[in-house]
């Protein structure tokens, strides 16, 4: 699994529903990024109620993916952190990564907390307001990280895994419990045990079971 671009945010402004928002999802490549243990340094992060924080200091989503929401949208201006990712990764699989799940990373360690939930922020920037269904239906959520050891991680660093939980949920498994057609009492149960899954991802499947 290897970096592929490396992405920070200004703050951008749009009009939600008749309101200005600012937000921090539109963002560029950049050389390096330092990974802060709230937060990766010079990002925007305009919501710390949902964005940012321990559980969610750095967010991932796999390059493997791009084709395929390209050819769904294939006038938008696409470029590396389409997603609001920081880092843009080749070969990062959901349906194998488990939660807590501990990496080295250029001279960063990272671990794995929980998958991401899509916000409006990301209809809005795609500019299509049935795009959350289609996210949360199709098979890369991305995952948050949360950072053990800061650190600068650039473009080609490769993820090391150091440490797995083998008897943890992958992401996959623990996002699925979102999309209504999937749902399951055991699942749900069994998320709700599983360790190092975040605490605030646990509290928004116990709202939608």
């Amino acid at each position: 699994m290897k970096i592929i671009s490396v992405n920070i945010s200004k703050p951008k402004t749009l009009r939600i529903n008749g309101v200005d928002k600012k937000t921090g999802i539109f963002k560029k490549q950049v050389p390096e990024i330092y990974l802060g243990t709230s937060d990766v340094v010079g990002d925007s992060v305009m919501n710390r109620k949902h964005h940012g924080g321990p559980e969610k200091a750095c967010f991932i989503f796999s390059t493997d993916h791009y084709d395929y929401w390209k050819q769904k949208y294939p006038d938008l201006e696409w470029e590396w952190g389409m997603f609001g990712e920081n880092l843009s990764v080749e070969g990062w699989d959901e349906s194998k990564i488990r939660i807590g799940d501990t990496f080295i990373v250029g001279d960063a360690k990272v671990q794995v907390s929980s998958p991401r939930i899509p916000c409006n922020y990301l209809a809005q920037k795609f500019k299509d307001k049935f795009m959350i269904g289609s996210y949360l239906n199709y098979v890369s959520p991305g995952t948050y990280l949360r950072v053990l050891q800061e650190g600068v991680v650039r473009a080609n660093d490769v993820f090391e895994c150091i440490e797995t939980q083998k008897s943890n949920m992958t992401v996959l498994e623990v996002y699925e419990l979102l999309v209504p057609k999937k749902k399951s009492k055991e699942g749900f149960e069994k998320a709700m045990k599983t360790p190092l899954l975040s605490p605030e991802f646990k509290k928004s499947l116990s709202k939608k079971h």
